[in-house]
């Protein structure tokens, strides 16, 4: 990784692109039979009780498959989001490929800064791009 070069050192630097992407665990389609398997499984456990006069049980049980439900639509949703950097000859891009678009940012390379800095709180990483004004 180039961090922190000065304007000599990164004439001679070759082209470098990072890229993050989400941790998805789980393929296309299982994110749709995880959770239609779990509201299967709450439908009929409500349904059982509201037999048993428990009535009282479904509207709750249908806020709970509308949550399942909205949460599996947004991790459906961005599941290809992803940030990527990439440094070359006279420039530094940065594109963030998110559910509604692509935003990019270009800045000249010999004015750029990276910054890595670590959290001390979550013991992580963050990475930025620091503009010199």
């Amino acid at each position: 990784m180039v961090c922190g070069m000065d304007g000599d050192a990164a004439e001679g630097a070759a082209d470098i692109t990072l890229v993050a992407r989400r941790n998805n665990a789980l393929s296309s389609g299982s994110r749709l039979l995880v959770p239609g398997s779990l509201v299967s499984v709450v439908l009929a456990i409500s349904l059982r009780f509201a037999l048993s006069d428990a009535w009282l049980i479904l509207p709750f049980a249908g806020l709970e498959v509308l949550a399942v439900g909205l949460a599996s639509r947004y991790m459906e949703q961005h599941a290809g989001d992803r940030e990527s950097m990439t440094m070359d000859d006279d420039r530094v891009v940065i594109e963030r490929c998110v559910h509604r678009g692509l935003y990019r940012f270009e800045f000249n390379r010999h004015w750029t800064r990276l910054v890595i800095s670590e959290l001390r709180r979550h013991r992580t990483r963050q990475i930025g791009v620091a503009i010199p004004r």
